[in-house]
């Protein structure tokens, strides 16, 4: 398969799953600042830091976090920049019959093979193994705080970002009561 092949089939994977998430009952989502970035390498067996990767994401640029729940077993979360969706940072689109959902008094955790999402009342977490880990915290009402990490084992390099999140569109609540009831 060539790039422009496998870019198209990403793009059109990416859209199903965007469209799809469209007609979801549940959806919500908060804009994101990041508040650092660095890139930690070894070059040449050296120690090397960086403020970002090249046309990456770097401190100020904004993101937005948006979750989905449709029916039974499918649910997406991604984090994104806001003004260009193909810029993804983490994502998970969790929708398979090897799907467990575990329910708990304080939210819903969902994982399948190599992906899982914590999805609690003042805690996120998204862990594509390999791919990356997200981290959010609630620190005051509609208020989150977070970081993501990401590992490239074949360069060498790690990748941290942190940021502040404020939702826009608070569907947690309905989410988790969703789930409850099914």
């Amino acid at each position: 398969m060539n790039r422009n092949t496998i870019a198209r089939n990403f793009y059109f994977l990416f859209g199903m799953v965007f469209f799809s998430c469209a007609v979801f009952a549940q959806d919500g989502y908060m804009t994101c600042k990041v508040t650092g970035s660095a890139v930690i390498a070894s070059e040449d067996g050296r120690f090397v830091q960086y403020s970002s990767v090249t046309g990456g994401t770097k401190s100020g640029d904004d993101l937005i976090l948006t979750y989905s729940l449709g029916a039974i077993g499918k649910f997406f979360i991604s984090l994104h920049h806001i003004n260009d969706p193909k810029k993804i940072i983490i994502s998970a689109y969790l929708s398979d019959s090897s799907l467990e959902i575990e329910r708990t008094s304080k939210g819903t955790i969902f994982s399948m093979q190599n992906t899982s999402v914590s999805f609690l009342n003042d805690y996120i977490r998204v862990d594509n193994k390999g791919f990356g880990a997200l981290y959010l915290v609630r620190y005051y009402k509609n208020d989150w705080h977070g970081v993501y990490a990401r590992f490239d084992g074949p360069t060498l390099y790690t990748q941290n970002l942190t940021f502040n999140c404020r939702h826009q569109k608070d569907q947690m609540d309905a989410v988790n009561s969703k789930i409850s009831s099914q």
